[in-house]
């Protein structure tokens, strides 16, 4: 919907918040992204929803400095990306409209973004048509991560449902997407991770 405001980024900066469940909920993610990431080889990745970059900055800490293409709808976040990595290559896209087909990566990186999408059929469907080896791909786990948000005492008039997500996905039903539009003769090796 072109005419509806998309919120982009983080709503909160979860990455350094104080609150136990939230660092405890973060301690899983990226335990669940280190775990995926030691089990694999890549030197180039494509982070598809890169927001502020978190992922990049930690990817590039634990792993090494890496070849690295970085997309989003907000132009101001990937100039904030281009200011602080000047070797990541950065570009706008919008996911249900365009795909990046002539390029080949060895990580593809889709973390967080698909419960900010309306049509995520439609972005699924054409990350499909992308080049890489490895997929990482995840959402926030419904409904314990709306559970996490009421127990914070936060978005409890959304009933936890953080501003921005208009999709909420249950395990199965995520699964089930992923292995509709990434079967594994598509990719080496994809998961759902969900925390």
């Amino acid at each position: 919907m072109a005419n509806k405001k998309v919120i982009t980024g983080n709503f909160f900066n979860k990455y350094e918040s104080n609150n136990p469940l939230v660092k405890f909920v973060m301690g899983k993610y990226f335990g669940a992204i280190r775990h995926f990431l030691d089990g694999i080889k890549f030197d180039s990745m494509i982070d598809l929803g890169c927001g502020e970059g978190e992922i990049i900055r930690w990817t590039w800490k634990n792993y090494g400095k890496k070849k690295t293409m970085a997309y989003d709808i907000d132009n101001i976040l990937l100039a904030n990306i281009k200011s602080e990595f000047p070797d990541v290559k950065t570009d706008t896209i919008y996911l249900d409209k365009e795909t990046d087909t002539k390029n080949s990566y060895d990580l593809a990186l889709f973390l967080e973004v698909l419960e900010h999408i309306e049509d995520y059929e439609a972005v699924l469907k054409n990350i499909s048509k992308m080049k890489f080896k490895y997929l990482l791909i995840s959402v926030p786990n419904e409904p314990f991560f709306r559970g996490a948000n009421l127990v914070r005492l936060k978005y409890v008039m959304r009933l936890g449902n953080t501003p921005g997500h208009v999709n909420n996905f249950h395990y199965f039903k995520f699964r089930s997407l992923v292995n509709k539009y990434f079967p594994k003769d598509k990719v080496d090796f994809r998961i759902c991770l969900l925390y």
